[in-house]
């Protein structure tokens, strides 16, 4: 079984600092996650998944919101 690094709070800080960069976050977390080891593949991978269903979230009420403002305007 393969040991993996623990991360310092350093290194935690500057991931965080990265990861409030719009644009760079989202490369770096596909980097992270679906790239070799990484002692962040796990958080990575999280937190893509925490943006899927966001995004998901975010579309279905968009729709609902678009169906009834149609529905209140008679058409």
């Amino acid at each position: 079984m393969e040991e993996q690094k623990q991360l310092s709070v350093g290194q935690w800080f500057l991931t965080l600092l990265l990861l409030a960069i719009p644009l760079v976050n989202f490369i770096l977390l596909l980097v992270w996650g679906f790239g070799s080891q990484s002692p962040r593949k796990n958080f990575a991978l999280a937190v893509l998944l925490f943006e899927l269903i966001a995004i998901i979230i975010s579309v279905v009420i968009m729709i609902l919101v678009v169906m009834a403002g149609y529905s209140l305007s008679g058409y």
